[in-house]
């Protein structure tokens, strides 16, 4: 059965580039610092952010729409449901100067709605999530759709660039998983919920068959094909990485093992929730607003040793160096007398 699968996703990523169509150049209107729930419309993916998805899932590129995008002259490709939208959630607490961080979610329906939208507001984050760009979506569309909502979000809003994560369900989960290692140069951290796939080579991961629920554990290749070995490092040694499942998801077993993974691969900072009696559905708010902490924590504890380095940059006069160091302990120090 794994084998069937693996197969025909490798298939796919083949194909999928020498597919795209070009979508016309179209401005796409920019309107800052608005709060609340909104939709934002553009004519498709950017080119090169696809293209480099697809060189990194060693797919076969089209020479003349690399050499196009790479120059600028195309801007756009566009999957077969056409123009992309994206759903937009930004909380009260946001305000002009206050940074927030952001979590691009994958949905495995052809609606991007965000399911924990009303907890935002308590962990200073803004979420953004591309309608058609479910389980039926092609991988490399998907992939780029979340990279280049944090780009969007980053042009309208002041972002914490710490705090910039990728979370998705099920299908969404699996690409979730591949994208936050890919681009951690954008992501620091990711929540892959239900659905997770192993990236790099991992001496585990598992399948589980639906009707059996016979679990087969493998030796895993890992989906990114050309990984950046100096991206790589950093995620493991800088990456924040929370795997959540539920105790009767038949996708349990996989996440698991993806998460003991990367355990094995000696990342430092990854961590592993299930709720007890949830099937394949989302986990609750409550957890993943643990998750979030999770994610948040490393930086939590590294806000009172940016605040006394800041002071130290501060005697020495060199103030462009405190004030940034005074920005990252008072965006990150929690309830710290002097982060308020």
């Amino acid at each position: 059965m794994f084998k069937f699968w693996f197969f025909a996703i490798g298939w796919l990523l083949l194909v999928v580039p020498l597919g795209a169509q070009e979508a016309p150049e179209e401005k796409v209107e920019v309107e800052k610092h608005k709060t609340g729930h909104y939709r934002v419309e553009m004519p498709g993916a950017w080119a090169m952010t696809y293209m480099r998805a697809a060189n990194d899932y060693g797919s076969k590129l089209d020479p003349d729409k690399l050499r196009r995008a790479s120059s600028g002259e195309l801007k756009w490709l566009v999957d077969k449901a056409g123009a992309v939208s994206f759903e937009v959630h930004v909380p009260d607490s946001y305000q002009p100067g206050k940074p927030h961080g952001v979590i691009a979610y994958i949905s495995a329906s052809p609606k991007g709605k965000f399911p924990y939208a009303k907890i935002l507001g308590d962990h200073n984050l803004i979420a953004v999530s591309a309608n058609n760009s479910g389980n039926e979506t092609g991988t490399l569309f998907r992939h780029t759709y979340a990279v280049q909502a944090i780009e969007m979000i980053a042009e309208r809003y002041d972002v914490d660039r710490d705090r910039i994560y990728v979370s998705g369900t099920s299908g969404g989960g699996r690409a979730a998983s591949q994208v936050m290692l890919m681009n951690s140069d954008t992501f620091t951290g990711g929540v892959p919920l239900i659905g997770a796939n192993p990236c790099i080579p991992m001496r585990n991961a598992a399948s589980t068959d639906k009707k059996s629920q016979k679990t087969t554990y493998y030796n895993a290749p890992g989906m990114w094909k050309k990984p950046n070995r100096k991206m790589l490092t950093q995620a493991a040694e800088l990456g924040r990485y929370v795997f959540m499942t539920g105790e009767k998801d038949f996708n349990r077993a996989n996440v698991k093992a993806v998460f003991e993974g990367y355990q094995k691969a000696g990342f430092a900072q990854v961590h592993y929730i299930e709720q007890p009696g949830l099937a394949h559905r989302n986990p609750s708010a409550e957890l993943f607003g643990k998750a979030i902490d999770l994610l948040d924590a490393p930086l939590h504890q590294a806000a009172e040793a940016n605040y006394a380095m800041a002071k130290k940059k501060q005697e020495s006069e060199k103030l462009g160096e405190a004030m940034s160091l005074y920005l990252k302990a008072a965006m990150h120090g929690k309830e710290a007398e002097w982060s308020s």
